[in-house]
């Protein structure tokens, strides 16, 4: 029964937090187009996304959100 109380709260969770601090649903969408768009007109603009990165004491790449210049080719 524990399991199944856990797993209700997890799916629940996320729209509590935007119930409760206003959050929009709707901003990873908005940051995803315009990651998108930087890269396909090559605007050269610096966004924060997550990139695999090699972290000191961790021994396989993390996917870590950091700024980038993104364009035909994504800085790194």
């Amino acid at each position: 029964m524990e399991k199944e109380k856990v797993a209700s709260y997890v799916k629940t969770i996320l729209k509590n937090i935007v119930d409760n601090i206003g959050c929009t649903e709707y901003g990873p969408a908005a940051s995803f187009k315009d990651i998108v768009k930087a890269i396909v007109n090559n605007t050269s603009e610096v966004l924060s996304i997550a990139a695999p990165t090699q972290i000191e004491g961790i021994p396989e790449l993390v996917s870590v959100s950091v700024p980038r210049r993104l364009g035909e080719t994504i800085g790194y």
